[in-house]
């Protein structure tokens, strides 16, 4: 996630290749003519994976890399509860910021009466 100006992007790598497929955003506006996004991906792993998160705007650049590492059978199903925990997480947050959005623009609204 990042807040900056309305440029603000993400761009995301797997293994060194730019990634277009299976990216998710959310952004929300914010009233000093900031935005908020969210970025995340989608993606199945089956060997160890190299990820890399580019954001960048005209005020500069954050990045951020992960590497995951797929093991044994045993370290696969920790890392699938693991994993369900993350994205049980990350359906929350999307399900609390779409509520949190109507409320906005409903306070908007009322603010326009």
């Amino acid at each position: 996630q990042a807040i900056g100006p309305k440029d603000l992007h993400f761009i995301w790598k797997k293994n060194g290749q730019r990634m277009t497929d299976s990216i998710k955003h959310q952004t929300q506006p914010l009233k000093d003519g900031r935005i908020h996004v969210i970025s995340w991906l989608k993606d199945t792993v089956i060997t160890d994976t190299q990820y890399h998160c580019h954001v960048t705007s005209k005020n500069g650049k954050a990045k951020s890399d992960v590497l995951i590492v797929v093991g044994d059978d045993r370290a696969q199903k920790r890392w699938s509860k693991e994993l369900a925990k993350w994205k049980k997480a990350i359906d929350d947050h999307e399900q609390m910021m779409q509520t949190w959005m109507k409320s906005w623009d409903s306070c908007e609204e009322e603010n326009l009466k």
